[in-house]
């Protein structure tokens, strides 16, 4: 199962809705598809979705990087060798991780249908009967977000994701939480999500401490990505779960 062609296909997505964060609002999705074909005729895809707020990877350079580095680093490596593939990428460029996770998806999913099988049965079968998806819920108006929030449950989503992040006036993020909860009811999960936009611990610990009787399940990244100590005060001072997202980027970050 020698790989013996690699296409990029750059891509652009346009949202129903758009996308509306902590520090940007995206009308669509930039991604980058890879297709990787072996001498066998046997293909798979990856996919590539970077964002240069979490990984400093932009469309364009993960197109290029992948075209002209990474890419031709694969060709005539055995597919099935996904973890000595691996290694040639990491040698071959430092970082990137979006780029390299296209090619190691695509590797999964090329492996997995020459076997016959779903990936998941590749990564050693069912852990649990099913999953539960969250529905992301954008930045916006009360209003807005209470309707999104009945809108979401009343298709059958049992949890909302609801973004914050506003560094000014972090207590207004309180308020969009605490009206999505009574909007939803009591039964219905409420996870928050800051992207960093509380930046320092002291105004994340206020923030969370005022949000607690909403209930949120957790409360993720409310730090800057590299204070992992502020984070871990966070957690101390308010006892609510903390999840960490912006601030892991790898195996020694998990470790951390």
């Amino acid at each position: 199962m020698k790989i013996a062609s690699i296409d990029i296909i750059p891509v652009r997505l346009p949202l129903r809705e758009p996308f509306v964060i902590s520090y940007a609002t995206y009308p669509d999705t930039l991604s980058v598809l890879v297709r990787v074909q072996t001498s066998s005729g046997h293909e798979g895809w990856g996919e590539a979705t970077p964002d240069p707020n979490i990984s400093g990877e932009t469309w364009e350079g993960v197109t290029e990087v992948l075209r002209h580095m990474l890419a031709p680093a694969l060709i005539g490596h055995d597919a099935r060798n996904r973890e000595t593939a691996l290694h040639a990428l990491d040698a071959r460029v430092e970082g990137a991780p979006a780029a390299k996770a296209a090619l190691d998806i695509a590797l999964h999913d090329l492996v997995a249908r020459a076997a016959g099988i779903p990936v998941w049965q590749l990564l050693g079968g069912k852990a649990r009967p099913s999953l539960e998806i969250s529905r992301v819920i954008s930045i916006g108006p009360l209003d807005e977000m209470a309707a999104a929030a009945r809108r979401h449950v009343a298709a059958g989503f049992h949890t909302v994701k609801v973004k914050v992040g506003d560094r000014q006036h972090p207590m207004l993020d309180v308020e969009r939480v605490a009206t999505v909860r009574e909007a939803v009811g009591p039964d219905i999960g409420v996870k928050v999500d800051v992207n960093q936009g509380w930046q320092r611990p002291g105004a994340a610990i206020a923030a969370i401490r005022a949000m607690l009787p909403s209930q949120p399940a957790y409360i993720e990244q409310p730090v800057a990505w590299w204070d992992l100590e502020g984070l871990a005060e966070v957690r101390r001072q308010t006892g609510a779960l903390i999840m960490v997202d912006e601030g892991c980027h790898d195996a020694r970050d998990m470790l951390r």
